[in-house]
């Protein structure tokens, strides 16, 4: 936690800390498309115009580092600078033209007095089922009248949930890319038949571009053409994400072998040799 982070640094005599800015993981609630009504674009839309990310960040600030990101990690060359996020609907803080575009939408898909019964789905750990997903059922109430039941389980068990389509909504870690690059992640969490699109979004005119994308090689105009795909993942909201992640790795100065004070990301990839230096 981010608590524990800073505790570490007044005691670096026996424990080792650092901080990866920049990680490739996020937070994010998966919305079923293939469930009504969220199979509806416009349902999608409104949840992810009226539900603060600003007020979910700062509920799980005493666990870890979320930032304000859009569809990819903030570590990205290609990802919006912060300042042109905070303008940006959707992300903006002040949600007051975000709020009534949401009520607007919700008024088109026939649900202008909200949604009943909504199946929610959490890991049974403690910072997922009692701070992520109570702030997000909170936020779909007071702003929308969307009415969900949380169901926890254990967190072992949520890839087969993922992968059977049983919920309308989880909270999860899933929406990812294995690099800085966003491309290979929206080939696994947003393209259609995706192995880690557990949100079943498809669409062919995204699809289109990020084939465009991925065989791209000059980097402004691939730029341009990650900007239209952020455009049109906001017009058609696949998942709600809260944000990507820093990580706060933490060690014991005796252990050795691991090198995590030399590494720019948390991923260990293969490690042969630790050792106790005592």
């Amino acid at each position: 936690s981010l608590e524990t982070h800073q505790e570490g640094l007044k005691r670096k005599d026996i424990v080792g800390t650092v901080r990866y800015p920049g990680e490739f993981n996020s937070y994010q609630v998966h919305i079923n498309n293939e469930r009504k009504p969220f199979n509806d674009p416009r349902v999608r839309r409104a949840i992810n115009l009226a539900v603060s990310r600003q007020n979910l960040i700062k509920a799980f600030g005493t666990q870890e580092p979320i930032m304000l990101t859009r569809w990819m990690t903030h570590a990205s060359e290609f990802a919006a600078p912060l300042k042109e996020l905070e303008g940006l609907p959707g992300y903006r803080a002040d949600k007051t033209a975000d709020l009534a575009e949401a009520k607007k939408l919700m008024a088109a898909a026939g649900l202008a007095d909200g949604v009943k019964n909504v199946d929610f789905v959490s890991a049974s750990v403690a910072p997922h089922a009692e701070i992520l997903a109570p702030a997000f059922q909170d936020e779909l109430r007071r702003t929308l009248g969307i009415e969900t039941k949380i169901r926890v389980m254990e967190r072992a068990l949520l890839i087969e949930e993922l992968k059977k389509g049983t919920f309308d909504m989880m909270v999860q870690t899933e929406y990812r890319s294995p690099i800085g690059d966003p491309g290979p992640g929206w080939e696994m969490c947003l393209k259609t038949g995706g192995s880690l699109n557990f949100s079943r979004y498809s669409n062919p005119e995204f699809d289109k571009l990020l084939k465009q994308i991925n065989s791209e090689t000059n980097k402004s105009k691939r730029k341009q053409l990650f900007a239209q795909g952020m455009t049109l993942l906001d017009q058609t909201a696949p998942l709600y994400l809260i944000g990507f992640t820093d990580h706060l790795p933490m060690w014991r100065t005796t252990v050795k072998g691991h090198n995590s004070e030399a590494r720019v990301f948390s991923e260990l990839g293969r490690v042969d040799t630790f050792w106790l230096d005592r």
